[in-house]
């Protein structure tokens, strides 16, 4: 969830946590050019006065001045069923079954 001014870029409601956001690979990056008023419009960033900004002319001047971000660390995949049941760890894509006999006696 990306906001400016209180202001959520995807959805140009309120901001809040719970919202849907950008999702970007590490290390990449992705320009974003102002609000989303719909599928083809974008309200551009500019600076301006509090009564001429985007967030007071659409009913949140209380936030002006304000970017946030919420950031999620990636769920990990679940392992492969064939790891869950012999006991061996994943190791990428695959299963490293040679660890799930050691201990054994």
């Amino acid at each position: 969830m990306l906001a400016v001014d209180g202001v959520d870029v995807v959805s140009g409601s309120t901001a809040a946590v719970g919202q849907t956001g950008y999702v970007l690979d590490a290390g990449s990056t992705f320009d974003i050019a102002g609000w989303r008023k719909n599928d083809r419009e974008i309200a551009a960033f500019a600076f301006a006065v509090l009564a001429d900004s985007y967030a007071a002319r659409t009913g949140w001047p209380g936030r002006v001045g304000a970017v946030g971000m919420a950031a999620f660390l990636e769920k990990p995949s679940p392992r492969p069923a064939a790891c869950v049941s012999t006991g061996a760890k994943r190791i990428g894509h695959r299963c490293n079954s040679s660890d799930a006999s050691h201990g054994a006696a």
